[in-house]
């Protein structure tokens, strides 16, 4: 059985390879008589397949596609002959020997020639059908629309004719419907479907005549990971670090600083992000846009940010229509309660429990009679004379000092009597300065407390109205660019 198969093999060898005599005297006699600067026939038909081999880049500048491929081109040259009695089934032929069509690419982004490779030579079978297999480097032009950038789709072409022949010399065919994968090398960024390759020949109409032009489409689709890893999710991340800055406390004395150093990151990210954007050749990117609005947004914050600091720091009366707005946002916040507290507790506690010192007493003016002639409040604050005490400790000072009195001296003389009535008419004076001045303190707290309470709920109403604009801002971008798929 092997012995019979070998004997096979070897008659096919001989009959369909032939030997080097056999394949010499063919193709002298095949292109005695041969012209290669005449058609084989008045009308050629060639048929073209594309077979793509890689993508290297798409230019979005340019507009220019740099990909890789090769043409298998076919037509019939009527060249026959018997495989059975010349034991040869194909020849080879060299690229000066054979009438060939002169095919360019139109759309080409580089300078017109006509595609050939003097080292790339033609394949002949016994039926007469010329193979050429042309390795092209494409440089095509294509019109772009960046609008949904980085998750667009775009389409190129690839034009071939054949200017030297008219449609009714040369009529280029699309050999296979769709162009070749085969040997297609996946691209880092874009990916290509079955279903987007299509060859659609037609006929370009001129002053003189009409030529055969076969087109080839190629559809890709940009991969979105890369982009939406490194442009949109980083976007997503400063916004939500952005709205953090309501939460911050005025107190902190960092709250500015926050804000003005995330906004000063958004900007960073936005000229990186400018570089990378191609020009609007058709229309303004969508990414472009949103880069756009969410700056403007966050400036919008900065602004709100100032606003509440601004408020923290008053110290004037509030006006009725801002004490309107005051027990508004109050409700509209459920802060209401903090209001009803401020307005019961009138002063704070710190003002209220605290008196002069005799010591800074003494440093007032007095009549004969005991009276006084005035307070002297800048003595009395001033670094040297100050001696808040609390009342409390100050009432504890002056039982402890006439108890010790009473107790050494049973009869105080006539200057004990004297200084104790002067001290008697000090106390007096001492607390009803002491209530003025404590009634001023505590006007001046509560409209300070007032002001801040108004800074905390506009911060809280900032902050919802900012979360809620941001979050509706890239839901409906984001929807809108992959919708695009």
């Amino acid at each position: 059985m092997l012995r019979l198969l070998s004997l096979v093999l070897i008659f096919f060898e001989v009959c369909y390879s032939g030997t080097n005599e056999d394949l010499k005297a063919l193709r002298t006699l095949m292109l005695l008589d041969y012209d290669p600067q005449a058609r084989p026939d008045s009308t050629v038909n060639v048929y073209i397949s594309l077979h793509l081999l890689g993508i290297n880049y798409l230019e979005p500048n340019d507009e220019v596609l740099s990909a890789n491929g090769r043409l298998t081109v076919r037509w019939d040259n009527l060249l026959l002959w018997n495989p059975e009695t010349q034991n040869v089934e194909y020849i080879h032929a060299g690229y000066d020997e054979l009438w060939k069509p002169y095919l360019i690419i139109e759309n080409t982004a580089s300078h017109y020639e006509t595609l050939g490779d003097d080292k790339v030579k033609f394949r002949i079978k016994y039926t007469g059908m010329v193979t050429w297999e042309l390795p092209v480097n494409l440089n095509v032009h294509c019109n772009l629309n960046m609008k949904y950038y980085p998750m667009d789709t775009q389409t190129c072409s690839v034009s071939l004719s054949s200017w030297s022949y008219s449609n009714d010399e040369v009529i280029l065919h699309a050999d296979k419907d769709k162009i070749m994968l085969d040997v297609f090398t996946d691209s880092s960024e874009w990916s290509l479907d079955d279903t987007q390759r299509t060859a659609v020949a037609d006929n370009v109409t001129t002053q003189d005549y009409s030529y055969s032009r076969l087109t080839f489409y190629i559809t890709m689709s940009r991969q979105t990971s890369y982009y939406g890893l490194h442009t949109i999710l980083p976007l997503l991340l400063l916004s939500g670090l952005m709205s953090l800055m309501f939460i911050v406390s005025p107190e902190s004395g960092e709250k500015i600083t926050y804000c003005i150093t995330i906004y000063l990151i958004n900007m960073v990210l936005y000229v990186g992000i400018c570089f990378q954007l191609p020009l609007p050749v058709v229309e303004t990117s969508i990414l472009g846009i949103y880069y756009s609005v969410v700056l403007f947004w966050n400036s919008l914050a900065v602004l709100m940010t100032a606003i509440v600091i601004q408020i923290y720091g008053r110290t004037t009366d509030m006006s009725q229509s801002v004490r309107a707005i005051l027990n508004i946002v109050t409700r509209v916040t459920c802060r209401s309660r903090d209001l009803d507290v401020i307005h019961s507790k009138g002063r704070p506690q710190s003002a209220v429990n605290t008196n002069i010192s005799v010591h800074d007493m003494n440093a007032c003016s007095t009549l004969p009679n005991g009276d006084m002639v005035g307070y002297k409040r800048h003595g009395r604050l001033s670094p040297i004379n100050r001696r808040i005490i609390p009342l409390e400790q100050a009432e504890t000072m002056t039982t402890t000092t006439t108890t010790t009195r009473l107790t050494d001296n049973t009869e105080p003389d006539h200057d004990e009597v004297s200084s104790s009535t002067e001290n008697d008419n000090i106390e007096t004076t001492k607390h009803s300065i002491n209530k003025k001045d404590t009634e001023i303190v505590s006007q001046e707290d509560k409209t300070r407390l007032l002001w801040k309470e108004l800074s905390h709920c506009l911060d809280s109403i900032f902050c919802v109205v900012f979360l809620f604009v941001s979050f509706i801002i890239h839901l409906v971008f984001i929807a809108v660019l992959f919708a695009s798929r």
